[in-house]
């Protein structure tokens, strides 16, 4: 049991630890206007990712990755993730950190102002012959989730978008797994640790 504890608090600490590092690195703070706190739990990590139940069949739209560390896990699972992150200062560390993926494309742009239908019939194959019923191509690829830990103030508005757009409705399978439950964070300075738990 003593084992299990201090190997659960080794591994919570390197993510802390990495977060610190990759902020270090960066010269950068978690900006408090935009609400940023990165996930340093491994435990809340799995645990988003399995509850939005990915695989390899699944076009993942992450919001706001921050870091990547969500985006990490997606990409090893996913058919594809399309992370859209207003931060620039975010962007140059998700390619150094992803650029060796295939299945990972970055949008630099805010949720609320980018065509998320186009983006997924962007990246949705589809077949080379029709079915009865249908207008002449059927995606191979039907289950598109959105996956985000985001700031409280965000996640009314970026839901807004997805029913007003249609979005669900449009491609079979959206899913949304906004991370609602307390989580430890890094906060807006590179040693300030908080943990809502």
């Amino acid at each position: 049991m003593y084992g299990i504890i201090v190997t659960e608090e080794k591994t919570k600490m390197n993510l802390y630890n990495e977060t610190k590092n990759i902020m270090k690195k960066y010269n950068i703070n978690a900006s408090k206007k935009l609400g940023q706190n990165f996930l340093i739990d491994d435990e809340i990590v799995r645990e988003i990712v399995d509850y939005s139940n990915i695989t390899k069949e699944d076009l993942v739209i992450e919001i706001g990755p921050g870091l990547g560390t969500l985006t990490e896990v997606l990409l090893e699972k996913a058919g594809k993730v399309i992370c859209i992150e207003l931060d620039t200062r975010m962007i140059a560390i998700l390619r150094d950190r992803f650029s060796m993926y295939n299945n990972f494309e970055i949008v630099n742009d805010d949720v609320l102002k980018v065509n998320l239908k186009k983006i997924i019939a962007n990246n949705m194959g589809v077949a080379a012959h029709s079915y009865p019923g249908t207008c002449g191509q059927v995606p191979l690829q039907t289950n598109v989730k959105v996956v985000a830990n985001l700031p409280y103030y965000i996640t009314t508005p970026i839901i807004m978008k997805l029913l007003e757009e249609n979005v669900g409705a449009a491609w079979n399978a959206v899913r949304v797994a906004w991370h609602a439950i307390p989580t430890n964070t890094v906060n807006y300075s590179n040693d300030t640790k908080r943990s809502s738990r």
